[in-house]
């Protein structure tokens, strides 16, 4: 048996391991190893909330090829999958409000009240006329696509005859958007959602494939954009007139885009290799283009792709090769005021901070202040953590956390912490940067010390001991450490835990202080 990890989209944890065969042939005998998975499968997450040691046990007691050793192990994976669960959950319902806020704003109720399926055939008719009727006859279809039933009713009667040739629902959508698409933002924004609302079934997604929809939608937003940028350009103009009308025009242009983010790519890439074409598509830099637009709902759904996107090595090496646009993107996206942005922010860097190139180019940008004052936010402080332990792996960039507030917060959630282990994601950076001069200067000021001690002393607790071992690196902590030898050699006779018993032997170790006599310890 191999590394166990979680299933990057499904409840199941993966369990590697490699077989070994042996071929014998008439002269030889040849050993052959495979490498293989075991995916098991956790269905009952929820059930066992605050009991994961149970059900981390039942796991293993149950697999052959988990060794009883890395209980421990499953159990921080199976906690993992539940929080990527519960954000998973949150980011559905976030997408889920925007796309309603769209569709409200592109609507209004009292225009529909005569809108129903017995006309079909007459809005489909409209659809020949000219573009005024053009766009009042896709806005019906728009209203009737609001609803599932409907999107079937579409596509299954949805064929009729005009001038002798049979045309479907779908064909004859897509012609116009084609044809006039350029002319009316309106009408645009029509047949978007339309085809849009197809996507969220994955039942639908066998005609979007067949009608080429993802080539098309493709060929709109990249227009879009174009149009945005132009009408961006012509904002400083000083007519008051022109000034309110590329405002309108903007903001429909904005909702265009939201939703085909929302609606559309992120739906059909359920499929990895409509995923990856459109990574190859440029998207990667088109969607840090629009995280730089002063909106947040636009920021918002640009990131929720981008992190998507992101899991994949390919494109992170995209975001290296333009790291002059991540830059400003990163930027611009740490001076918001919104708390959403900043959350989906901190989980987009985690997602991408894994690599070294891209942890060498943050570091040339002074977010740090930033990321660390988002602490203060009424936001889940673990993922911010585990961002600032991703930032606090490289030696260089330890001293950049003695001039910000960090101190402070970590020692304040170490020490008032009831539980009898602290938060892994706390300790983790603690000990990162403890071995940082000055930061450990700083952490040890006021009798900080002591009250670490006095707290390990107390709980036991190994991270909490690695972390004295860490700042025992420095002169200035030795002197100090000097006034509670005897409380750490008496826990040390009498520990019977392997993990504190090391760290404590760490810790006197650490002790190289001249002249000091080793034996009188014992």
């Amino acid at each position: 048996p191999g590394k166990i990890d979680v299933h990057p989209t499904d409840d199941a944890i993966i369990v590697n391991y490699s077989v070994e065969t042996q071929l014998i042939d008439e002269q030889d005998m040849v050993q052959v190893q495979k490498s293989r998975q075991q995916n098991i499968n956790v269905t009952n997450l929820k059930d066992f909330e605050s009991d994961f040691a149970s059900l981390a046990l039942e796991i293993v007691e149950q697999s052959k090829l988990i060794h009883p050793s890395k209980v421990k192990e499953v159990e921080q994976l199976l906690y993992y999958l539940l929080k990527r669960k519960k954000e998973s959950l949150m980011e559905t319902e976030q997408l889920s409000a925007l796309v309603s806020q769209i569709s409200k704003t592109n609507s209004n109720s009292d225009e529909f009240i005569n809108v129903n399926l017995e006309n079909l055939d007459e809005y489909i008719d409209q659809l020949y006329e000219d573009l005024g009727q053009k766009v009042a006859g896709t806005k019906c279809l728009y209203f009737l696509a609001q609803t599932m039933d409907n999107l079937y009713e579409l596509i299954v009667n949805g064929k009729w005859i005009i001038l002798l040739k049979e045309e479907s629902f779908m064909n004859a959508v897509t012609r116009v958007l084609l044809e006039d698409g350029r002319k009316s933002i309106d009408l645009t924004f029509n047949i978007c959602f339309i085809i849009s609302n197809f996507s969220l079934y994955s039942d639908f997604h066998s005609i979007i494939h067949q009608y080429k929809l993802i080539d098309l939608m493709l060929k709109t937003f990249n227009f879009e954009m174009k149009r945005g940028e132009v009408i961006l350009r012509e904002g400083s103009s000083k007519q008051k007139a022109l000034q309110k009308h590329n405002k309108l025009m903007c903001g429909k242009i904005k909702n265009i885009q939201k939703l085909v983010l929302i609606n559309f790519f992120l739906n059909v890439s359920e499929d990895i290799s409509v995923e990856m074409s459109l990574a190859k598509d440029s998207m990667i830099s088109r969607l840090l283009t629009l995280v730089l637009r002063e909106n947040s709902d636009l920021q918002i759904i640009s990131l929720i792709y981008l992190t998507k996107l992101c899991v994949f090595q390919e494109n992170i090496k995209v975001l290296i090769n333009d790291s002059e646009s991540l830059c400003n993107s990163i930027e611009s996206l740490f001076s918001s005021k919104s708390i959403e942005v900043l959350k989906i922010s901190v989980r987009f860097l985690l997602n991408i901070c894994h690599e070294v190139q891209i942890r060498l180019i943050l570091s040339r940008l002074n977010i740090l202040p930033k990321i660390i004052q988002i602490l203060n936010y009424p936001i889940s402080p673990e993922p911010i953590l585990c961002l600032l332990y991703l930032l606090s792996i490289d030696d260089k960039a330890k001293s950049f956390f003695a001039f910000t507030e960090i101190v402070p917060f970590l020692m304040k959630n170490i020490l008032e912490c009831p539980d009898q282990k602290l938060p892994f994601e706390l300790m983790g950076l603690s000990i990162n940067i403890a071995s940082n001069q000055q930061v450990a200067e700083l952490i040890v000021q006021n009798n900080g010390l002591k009250f670490l001690i006095k707290k390990a002393t107390k709980t036991l607790d190994n991270l909490l001991l690695k972390f004295i071992r860490n700042l025992c690196q420095h002169d200035l902590t030795k002197s100090l450490i000097l006034d509670y030898l005897d409380e750490l050699m008496i826990l040390l006779v009498h520990e019977t835990n392997q993990d504190v018993f090391i760290e404590l032997l760490g810790i006197l170790a650490a002790i190289d202080i001249e002249g000091m006599d080793y034996a009188k310890l014992v």
